[in-house]
């Protein structure tokens, strides 16, 4: 198991802190990394696949993202070996899917609080949803779980 934290634009130290946290949970399990990076679009290779995860706040066009994940300096050394690319991102708080040539960006609803902003800003009504996802290496998705919190 691998976990990836990507600071969002109103809780960055609370990730930062719960960062630390797993790190030192997890510091003796040999099945978990914990990746201890602050970059704001992180990869991960797996199989056939490449991962590509980050907040979105500074990704307004889907579109764009393919092509970032083609040139990112983290990414870029996988694209020859991989078929598949998806890019996970929440920041605009709802359910949103694209498909472009060779990889897919997937918006996804948060688990954020009901604070002030999100309240002054109308967003009170949005379902709360955690996503899992399970993916054979051989670029085959199997699975999809999807829970409204």
């Amino acid at each position: 198991v691998r976990i990836v934290f990507i600071k969002g634009n109103h809780d960055h130290d609370k990730v930062m802190y719960l960062l630390e946290c797993l790190r030192v949970f997890y510091q003796n399990q040999s099945d978990v990394t914990v990746v201890d990076s602050r970059k704001s679009r992180q990869y991960i290779r797996y199989g056939e696949w490449l991962f590509g995860f980050t907040h979105g706040d500074n990704q307004t066009k889907p579109a764009d993202l393919p092509s970032l994940m083609a040139t990112d300096k983290d990414s870029r050394e996988h694209w020859s070996d991989v078929k598949h690319g998806i890019y996970f991102l929440g920041h605009i708080h709802h359910e949103k899917r694209q498909d472009f040539r060779g990889c897919s960006v997937m918006y996804l609803r948060s688990v954020s609080k009901s604070d002030n902003w999100h309240w002054e800003k109308g967003f009170t009504a949005v379902p709360k949803t955690a996503y899992a996802f399970i993916y054979d290496k051989d670029g085959k998705r199997e699975y999809e779980f999807k829970v409204n919190i």
